[in-house]
């Protein structure tokens, strides 16, 4: 049997309406309710649970990123001039192409510095930047 996995915006906001909902004094049971009825999935009590008390967040292995620096405008920047964003088979991130070695340099280092392990490879030419980043990925997403 194959397990569906929701997208990390949908946990994101499911887990915001759980809170949302928790402290307007709903029990379990009428917020798995109303979640049904917004989002059409049913999860588990434990997981509202989870996520109420902080245990677990919608996150899982996604990074938080540090969206108020410097280095943040400047990985954005470098992504809409030279980049893309890139969605394989597991692999959720950005892509810098670039023939320039030390703006390689500044957009490893900025990476490095909102949080981001990114790898480096030389084709065809010229420098690849490679992060993997679901958060980055969607806020480029959201525009």
């Amino acid at each position: 049997m194959e397990r569906h996995y929701l997208s990390y915006p949908v946990r994101v906001r499911m887990c915001r309406r759980v809170l949302e909902l928790r402290g307007e004094g709903l029990s379990y049971g009428m917020i798995l309710e109303r979640l049904y009825e917004e989002f059409r999935v049913w999860i588990n009590k434990s997981l509202i649970s989870y996520w109420f008390r902080g245990i677990h967040t919608p996150r899982c292995r996604v990074n938080v990123i540090k969206k108020e620096d410097y280095w943040f405008g400047y990985v954005v920047g470098s992504v809409l001039s030279d980049g893309n964003r890139n969605r394989h088979t597991g692999n959720i991130g950005v892509e810098i192409y670039t023939k320039d070695r030390e703006f390689t340099e500044m957009c490893t280092k900025a990476l490095r510095r909102i949080g981001v392990s990114p790898s480096i490879r030389f084709k065809d030419g010229r420098y690849i930047v490679r992060a993997k980043s679901t958060e980055l990925y969607y806020l480029l997403d959201s525009g």
